[in-house]
């Protein structure tokens, strides 16, 4: 787990994170201005957890990242999938919907190579 140092400046936020490797530590300063409702709140969640105000930014930054990777990963799929031209129509769709909750519930339709209008 990399320690995160932070130093704030006039409402900026000077963080530098420290890795330690087997070989070497490599640091990366890295600042950001903040206006000061976020780093009241940043502060005092921050001692909540007894964490470093950085400590909780550097993981917020990482979880933003991560989410937005994912993402776009999961709209690539997609984009993927549709370029394949399967599809249910919007009457199938409909008629699967309507079933819902009913004696005769259908199946979920079967993509097909048709296209996506009704």
């Amino acid at each position: 787990m990399p320690s995160v140092y932070c130093e704030l400046n006039a409402n900026v936020l000077h963080c530098t994170t420290l890795r330690k490797q087997v070989i070497a530590m490599s640091t990366s300063p890295y600042s950001i201005r903040l206006d000061e409702d976020l780093r009241k709140t940043l502060e005092r969640e921050a001692a909540i957890e007894d964490r470093p105000p950085a400590q909780l930014a550097v993981r917020a930054i990482r979880m933003m990242l991560e989410s937005k990777a994912a993402k776009r990963a999961a709209i690539d799929a997609a984009v993927e999938k549709a370029d394949q031209g399967k599809f249910i129509t919007a009457d199938e769709m409909n008629a699967w919907i309507d079933s819902w909750d009913t004696e005769n519930e259908l199946s979920a339709p079967v993509a097909s190579g048709q296209s996506n209008s009704q």
